[in-house]
């Protein structure tokens, strides 16, 4: 059931479609229901085979709490929302191509990376390279920031940065958090030692595997800038990052992006990504820039504060992130008290019988609410409200505090109105206009 539209996790096991709105395990049958459930129970952790079905669980969550809980996702789910109501109420051709085009605008952000990149070599990435970013403009895709690694005079990295940048560095953070965080249960310390030991060196072979810069790139960079930071505590601080820039407040975000156009170079390129921002797009060039502007300021402090800073990003990193803004304007709390996801939520449109404005209804105040509790990265999966997870056959694993919702069901009857969305974001160019 798995479509063209899906965020997938690194181990390509599983997806969550962001039009359809769904997680599928496509990588586990009606046959592993009880592998599946003993996973998520409290001593789910404690076999190798539940520590990786927990890991998938995590990062497919991630992008569903992404697309549910944050200002980015409640953006795309009100154009997303907004189309089907349209197809579904037979609206004439001219109506549903404008809302088509305005969720090409959120859709584009995603699509840039697989449009864009292609591995410039089949070898493996070193761990020690040289990264720099340059602005560019783009026919299709707008105005973009292009990373480049470069090896010696060679760049062997040449990748848009992207929404799926974000993404996915989300949602690999917190894939590896959890992971990390079940192999520190396990009680023998010889056995926890090596585990623990494996997995850290198999993070940093995909962080050197140039099939996987979407999911990698933030991770990669950021731990190359932020190199006192154990692999957790830079999941940590990735995974703060990203919710940081996923949920910026469009007043917040228009206070701060002077400071960010000043820091472009290529005026030009600049201008139009200043622009975006303005609007609340380009979330991937904020915590780009806040990351950059995070290791810059570091270093200019003295010891003593960088020590007392340096053990804030490890200990409470959005705690970190909001302080270092709050340095640079002294408006940035009190601007950041108003509760914007509320009120739009309030206003969100009627879908036209999309069972996803349903789940997005539970999900919203009730895990957006509950993330507050916890500083970045993964919430116990039996403390979330989440939708019921397909698995390849159809079949449908329940959560212990699901949405009353039958998600095989709600596909095949609204299948002719997914299928005609579906199609018209795929066939479709998704350009920016400006």
């Amino acid at each position: 059931m798995a479509t063209a539209h899906s965020l997938a996790n690194t181990l390509s096991v599983a997806s969550f479609d962001y039009l359809d709105g769904y997680i599928c395990l496509n990588g586990w049958e009606q046959r592993h229901e009880i592998a599946i459930t003993d996973a998520l129970s409290a001593t789910g952790w404690a076999t190798p085979h539940g520590r990786d079905i927990r890991a998938v669980l995590a990062h497919e969550i991630t992008h569903f709490l992404d697309m549910t809980t944050t200002l980015w996702g409640l953006e795309f789910c009100h154009r997303k929302h907004v189309l089907h109501r349209s197809i579904k109420l037979g609206e004439p051709a001219g109506a549903v191509s404008d809302r088509l085009e305005v969720l090409l605008l959120s859709f584009s952000e995603i699509a840039t990376h697989k449009a864009l990149y292609t591995p410039r070599t089949e070898e493996r990435l070193r761990r020690s390279l040289v990264y720099k970013h340059a602005l560019a403009g783009h026919d299709v895709f707008g105005a973009i920031v292009r990373v480049f690694y470069f090896d010696g005079s060679h760049a062997v990295v040449d990748a848009p940065l992207s929404m799926l940048s974000v993404l996915e560095a989300n949602a690999y953070a917190a894939e590896i958090i959890q992971r990390i965080s079940d192999i520190e249960l396990i009680v023998d310390e010889a056995e926890r030692r090596v585990e623990l030991a494996c997995y850290e060196e198999e993070v940093k072979s995909s962080l050197c595997d140039a099939n996987y810069i979407e999911y990698t790139l933030l991770i990669r960079i950021t731990w190359a800038h932020f190199d006192w930071l154990d692999l957790k505590e830079v999941a940590h601080f990735v995974a703060a990052l990203s919710r940081f820039s996923l949920d910026m407040p469009s007043l917040l975000f228009a206070m701060i992006v002077p400071v960010i156009d000043q820091s472009f170079k290529n005026r030009e390129v600049g201008s139009v990504i200043a622009h975006d921002m303005r609007r609340s797009a380009s979330r991937s060039v904020l915590l780009f820039k806040t990351m950059l502007f995070m290791y810059e300021w570091l270093n200019q402090l003295p010891d003593d504060q960088r020590e007392e800073r340096k053990a804030e990003i490890r200990s409470m990193p959005r705690h970190a992130i909001d302080k270092f803004w709050s340095e640079a304007y002294a408006e940035y709390r009190e601007i950041a008290e108003w509760n914007e996801f509320d009120d739009l939520l309030a206003r969100h449109p009627d879908s036209g019988g999309h069972h996803d404005e349903i789940v997005l209804r539970e999900s919203a105040q009730f895990n957006r609410n509950l993330l507050l509790n916890f500083d970045s990265g993964i919430v116990p999966f039996d403390l979330l409200r989440l939708p019921d997870v397909l698995l390849g056959d159809n079949f449908a694993i329940k959560f212990k505090n699901r949405v009353e919702l039958d998600i095989e069901e709600c596909l095949d009857a609204g299948m002719g109105t997914l299928s005609i969305m579906s199609r018209l974001v795929r066939d479709s160019v998704p350009r920016k206009f400006y």
